[in-house]
Parts: C-alpha cells; sequence; structure tokens
C-alpha cells in the first residue's frame, strides 16, 4: 500500500504558506527535505531570483530532487517546477498498478436464523490499474457466518434463565467442585 502526500509550498516576501499538490519553492532557496518531510532552507547571498530554487517529487522510491525548469517523471505523472508553479502532465501509455478501495459495510444477514452469511465488498479503484498495470492481489470480497442459533417455529429468539443456585461442595475438605447451570429456552408462541 503506498501513501502519497505531495506539497506545494509557496513563500513570497511576506512569508504566506500555501499547502497544495507538491513541494515547490518559488524563492532563491536552498531546500533539505527528508522522508519526514522536515524543512530547512537559507537565503542565497546572490538575491531571490526563483531559477536557483530547487525542488522535488516524492515518489515509491525515495525522494527525487531537480532544478527549476528540469522535468521529472513519476507516479506516471511529467512535472517540471517553473517559477514557483509546478506543472504536471500524465504520461501517455505509462502503467499504474490497481490499489484496493476501503471495505464497504456488512451486508444484512442472508437468514434470519439457522445460519446465515454476511458479506463487505472492495473495488480494485485506488487506482484503477492502467495501461497493463498490475491488479489488486487479494480478495476484492468478504464473509462471515452469522445467525447461527436454531430456528423455531414460533420465530422468537432463545433466551437464558437465570443461573442455579450453587449445588453442595462435592467433598468437605480437600478442594472439591461445585456447579450451577442455567437453561436456554425458547418463549411461547404468542397466539
Amino acid at each position: 500500500i503506498y501513501i502519497y502526500i505531495y506539497i506545494y509550498i509557496y513563500l513570497s516576501v511576506s512569508v504566506s504558506l500555501s499547502l497544495t499538490l507538491f513541494l515547490c519553492l518559488s524563492l532563491s532557496l536552498s531546500v533539505c527535505l527528508s522522508l519526514s518531510l522536515s524543512l530547512s532552507f537559507a537565503l542565497h547571498p546572490g538575491g531571490l531570483d526563483s531559477s536557483n530554487t530547487s525542488w522535488a517529487w516524492p515518489g515509491r522510491s525515495d525522494w527525487q530532487f531537480a532544478n527549476p525548469g528540469e522535468t521529472i517523471i513519476a507516479d506516471c505523472k511529467n512535472c517540471t517546477c517553473e517559477a514557483g508553479v509546478l506543472h504536471c502532465q500524465s504520461v501517455p501509455g505509462c502503467h499504474v498498478d490497481g490499489g484496493w478501495s476501503q471495505w464497504g459495510g456488512w451486508s444484512e444477514c442472508s437468514a434470519p436464523c439457522g445460519g446465515g452469511v454476511k458479506l463487505r465488498m472492495r473495488q480494485c479503484d485506488n487506482p484503477a490499474p492502467q495501461s497493463g498495470g498490475r491488479g489488486c492481489a487479494g480478495m476484492s470480497e468478504q464473509q462471515r457466518e452469522c445467525n447461527n442459533h436454531t430456528c423455531t417455529d414460533s420465530g422468537l429468539w432463545p433466551t437464558w434463565s437465570p443461573w442455579s443456585s450453587w449445588s453442595v461442595c462435592s467433598v468437605s475438605c480437600g478442594g472439591g467442585e461445585q456447579s450451577r447451570t442455567r437453561l436456554c429456552s425458547f418463549p411461547p408462541a404468542l397466539a
């Protein structure tokens, strides 16, 4: 499972910050990024020329770094950072491996008693495989048993009786056993 967070940071003279889909600095800054998205920078002595800004794309392996105007192809996107603006286009014919969506909710039980089945499903659309990319591994459907209690003619549910009193101990000393019981019974049918 891959989770990507792409952040676009634009720093102006007034130091405003906006988050979108990528990391690209528009001032003349040195950029240091780690995989944990920590960021440090220092102004270049040459002034505020955005052509000296570097940028990075977090891909499936490691961070890839490029200078402004250079292009990075990652995750089936061809991206260029120019003057603090990220321009991305899809790469034609690039394969995309499929990923599972979240599981849906469980369905109603298929039977009210005597043993039934509940189902839940997920789709291979997060993203869907494209251009020869691998499909999702694993099952698209899960099932589990439900309503395993015995069916009755009355259609009413069985209930437990209260516990009986404890029996007399099986021995008078040295550690014995006591027991108590309760019954599972069906209420009388309604007339």
